[in-house]
């Protein structure tokens, strides 16, 4: 066992509070998520935290539930989140996995660092939180939300010889792999808007400008993000997480997201892969998570695409059961490789 397997290990049994970071300080509580109801809540389970120190000055915040010795799950969270929208899957999983969660750059507990926010850094930080975590020689299913999965996909691009070494599987969840203004419709397309379009969505993305009042703000969750069926307190905690993003988090990231391409990296996804999207979703359409599948079959790649009825862009928590399968199944096809000696 390693010596930070060791430390995770030693964790007193009953612990419901992480150990104090360096500085001493208290941990902050995500408060909307002791309200939650449900499996939206704030999960009473023993947890370790860790703060994972980047090369600009950014820390990055990560927590580790399960036990220490269990298989690895990493799960990324997207634009405006927090590790706590893994809150179900933490549920999930906690028994018989060891679940790594993280907040993003800037989101909840992490730092921003002094690095201008592009899209190749959140590759960089998720393996910096990679390398952190997992002991040499240790493989985790990789599971990106949003701007999560395409982090995970920047990973894949410029670290390569990583996805071998590091990912047992990889879930990329209502994701794409280039600009967000193809796949989004937050600005719906019409004939009339088609010459401003493009200029009214890279200025809402990238403003810094304080969020919308809260009835407006609610109102954008309910009809962009999550399918009409939704209920009330799932539209209530969704809004309590993209809340707590500070603004200018939200607007750097979101200028990040405005241009890029990592395409290419399905070619570099060595290990199975599931794409899964709502096909309800209106924050990044369908056509985003088809483009990777399609990109990464064409490739040779093992690449799986589900298309979920009646589920909108928080698949994780819409439709729990079904995007807990996929994760699942990803885990149980490692370990049965593992078993035949197929895999490291």
């Amino acid at each position: 066992m390693s010596a930070l397997k060791k430390l995770r290990a030693v964790a007193p049994a009953g612990a419901s509070a992480a150990l104090a970071p360096r500085d001493g300080r208290p941990e902050e509580i995500f408060a909307a998520g002791e309200r939650a109801p449900g499996q939206l809540r704030n999960p009473r389970l023993p947890y370790r935290r860790e703060l994972v120190e980047t090369a600009d000055g950014a820390t990055l915040h990560v927590r580790s539930y399960g036990p220490a010795d269990a298989p690895p799950i990493v799960f990324a969270h997207g634009f405006g989140g927090r590790l706590e929208y893994w809150n179900p899957q933490i549920r999930a999983f906690a028994d018989s996995h060891r679940v790594i969660a993280f907040d993003q750059r800037g989101h909840g507990r992490s730092g921003r660092g002094r690095r201008r926010f592009t899209v190749p850094l959140l590759g960089e930080d998720l393996a910096a939180v990679l390398a952190h975590m997992l002991d040499p020689g240790e493989r985790a299913v990789i599971v990106g939300h949003s701007m999560g999965g395409i982090g995970t996909l920047s990973w894949a691009q410029g670290f390569p010889a990583d996805v071998a070494a590091r990912a047992a599987g990889v879930l990329l969840a209502n994701t794409c792999a280039t600009n967000v203004l193809d796949h989004t419709e937050l600005i719906p397309r019409t004939p009339w808007n088609a010459p401003v379009r493009a200029a009214l969505l890279r200025t809402f993305l990238a403003s810094q400008a304080p969020s919308l009042p809260a009835v407006l703000d609610r109102a954008l969750v309910r009809r962009k993000f999550v399918a009409p069926s939704a209920p009330a307190e799932l539209v209530e905690f969704v809004h309590a997480i993209t809340s707590t993003c500070p603004n200018v988090t939200r607007g750097r990231w979101g200028a990040a997201l405005l241009d890029f391409d990592v395409t290419a990296a399905a070619g570099s996804l060595t290990v199975p892969t599931t794409v899964l999207t709502g096909q309800l979703d209106l924050a990044l359409k369908p056509s985003g998570g088809r483009g990777i599948a399609a990109a990464a079959q064409a490739a040779g790649r093992e690449c799986r695409y589900v298309e979920v009825p009646g589920a909108g862009h928080c698949s994780n928590l819409e439709i729990p059961a079904v995007f807990d399968r996929e994760v699942l199944r990803l885990c149980e096809a490692h370990a049965d490789r593992s078993g035949r000696g197929l895999v490291g």
